[in-house]
């Protein structure tokens, strides 16, 4: 007859367990980690963003300046910006997610702008 004892199937059940319960706590800390970076990184893209847009468009825009030059230079500025203000960890987190940072920032910028519009078109109305 087997003589199976309390040790042997709480060895096997920890056996299976373990390395079940620490995969699904890895994936959950690391979507975490992966959206706060996500969440900084655009944070300071919309702080960028404002920025420029105090700094730099609004005065060209007052005077009839903000051509497709003066609009090539903002987004560098932005880009600058953005840069500028993202911790180290976010840039390199940025970089490891995404194959081109200087595409994504482009893209997020573009987006960023765009929505900032639409705020200010929804609250002079």
């Amino acid at each position: 007859m087997m003589n199976i004892t309390i040790n042997d199937i709480l060895f096997t059940v920890l056996t299976v367990a373990v390395p079940i319960i620490l995969r699904f706590a890895f994936q959950y800390f690391s979507a975490k980690y992966a959206d706060s970076k996500y969440a900084s990184a655009m944070n300071c893209v919309f702080n960028a963003v404002e920025y420029v847009n105090q700094t730099f468009v609004d005065t060209l825009k007052q005077h009839g300046s903000f051509d497709d030059i003066a609009q090539a230079d903002a987004l560098n500025k932005a880009k600058n910006a953005a840069l500028d203000i993202m911790d180290a960890g976010t840039k390199m987190w940025l970089e490891n997610a995404f194959d081109d940072l200087d595409s994504w920032l482009t893209i997020q910028i573009e987006s960023a702008v765009k929505a900032t519009k639409g705020v200010v078109s929804n609250d002079s109305e």
